[in-house]
């Protein structure tokens, strides 16, 4: 019965090491994710914007200058408006890995503290058990003891 608690507390420890595997490689694929569509947002925006500046180096040429710096400055104002964006979006996305960190360390800390203490109760009631027995071993030799001839 005992090695039945025993067994289960390390199956139950195992478990937690499992789930908190799980919870840190969800994190970190969570955190790959949101990189990578930043990556991309930003290469998308790169690219929009080296493509609108073709454009405007063309219309200057054609149109007159005064025209075309409008539509420079109209240009910067978007890319610092999208970057200020992405910094902001980047910012929270980095809060809210943190936030699920800390939770998720906060939760395995819980399980291992639960686990410890398990396993700490079991090794009890085996200490307890096995003084028992011994106990009863003694009582029974010091009878057969007295019995003997």
């Amino acid at each position: 019965m005992s090695t039945d608690g025993i067994r289960k507390a390390q199956s139950d420890e195992l478990a937690l090491k499992n789930y908190r595997t799980q919870l840190e490689r969800q994190s970190d694929q969570e955190i790959r994710d949101i990189e990578d569509r930043h990556k991309n947002e930003v290469k998308q925006l790169v690219d929009s914007n080296a493509s609108q500046i073709d454009n405007l180096r063309y219309a200057y040429d054609v149109q007159i200058s005064k025209e075309a710096e409008q539509m420079e400055q109209q240009l910067r104002d978007v890319h610092a408006s999208a970057e200020d964006r992405i910094e902001s979006e980047k910012a929270q996305a980095e809060k809210e890995v943190t936030r699920i960190r800390e939770n998720t360390r906060a939760r395995v800390e819980e399980y291992r503290v639960q686990a410890d203490n398990e396993v700490e109760k079991t090794r009890n009631e085996l200490q307890k058990q096995t003084t028992t027995l011994h106990e009863k071993n003694k009582k029974e030799q010091i009878r057969l003891a007295k019995e003997a001839p």
